[in-house]
């Protein structure tokens, strides 16, 4: 893969910035498309499999978020009493899964050992343990429902890896994604220090644009998207946490949501 040819749409226009990638790594490059304005950065610049594990695993039981919450009752009016096979992609110890129908089919894919473990534990889900790069979920498909939230701007690869996804769902199946969005107001005020550009595992920045540039040419058809300030954070504040989830609860009842103003991005799509 070209570092400098757009992983998105191929385009060969594109700019560089230099963002501060963190105190410890130093400024990073990315590039920047100036068709689809997707941003990546494919220079590894940490050990992917220990920065993960030391980063971005839960060791703690899934606990009750309302957002994830009103995305379930949003799955569950969708599907009405369908009995739904869904596979979430990065699931780390349960926090989606855990919110959904026990009567539900219900797989996982999360490499590091001990939140796989705890899903399994508190959730009635079968987690793969091999990175979603290095495994077939045909085996347990297809699927009414594929779920990923704040996955795939750590993909090397990410456009193989939806491309996958959506040839794993059933005819109608929907494919719900979340991840940061470059273009968001939010992102644009920020400049070079978003947020987003910080992490070391983050190589990948999507826009509105080059996500649904993706899910076009799999034939998958948007049916809800929306922005706001995040739902998958987690920090050591419990107040700040909840005062964060019901303001997302206020905002998401609002048309505000509607525009990129916040940088999370949910793009929800049907395989056509």
């Amino acid at each position: 893969m070209s570092l400098k040819l757009c992983p998105i749409c191929n385009s060969k226009e594109y700019n560089t910035i230099y963002p501060p990638l963190s105190d410890v790594y130093g400024n990073r490059e990315i590039f920047i498309c100036q068709n689809c304005f997707h941003g990546w950065d494919l220079n590894l610049h940490v050990d992917l499999n220990k920065y993960y594990n030391e980063n971005y695993k839960m060791v703690s039981p899934p606990k009750f978020s309302i957002a994830f919450q009103r995305i379930t009752h949003y799955l569950e009016r969708h599907y009405k009493n369908k009995k739904v096979k869904l596979i979430d992609i990065g699931s780390n110890n349960g926090r989606f899964l855990w919110h959904l129908p026990s009567d539900w089919v219900l797989y996982g894919i999360e490499t590091a050992l001990q939140p796989a473990e705890i899903s399994e534990k508190y959730t009635n889900a079968k987690i793969l343990k091999t990175p979603i790069e290095n495994v077939s979920i045909d085996k347990y498909g297809p699927y009414d429902l594929i779920t990923s939230w704040a996955v795939i701007e750590h993909l090397i690869d990410p456009v193989s890896v939806i491309n996958g996804l959506c040839n794993s769902l059933k005819s109608g199946g929907m494919l719900c994604l979340m991840t940061g969005d470059r273009t968001s107001l939010l992102a644009k005020a920020s400049g070079l220090k978003w947020i987003m550009y910080r992490p070391a595992g983050h190589l990948h920045f999507f826009s509105e644009k080059s996500l649904e540039y993706i899910l076009t040419l799999n034939k998958m058809k948007i049916i809800k998207k929306y922005w706001n300030t995040g739902n998958v954070a987690n920090y050591n504040s419990k107040l700040f946490n909840l005062a964060k989830q019901l303001f997302n609860v206020i905002y998401d009842s609002t048309p505000l949501t509607k525009m990129n103003k916040f940088d999370h991005m949910y793009i929800f799509s049907a395989k056509q």
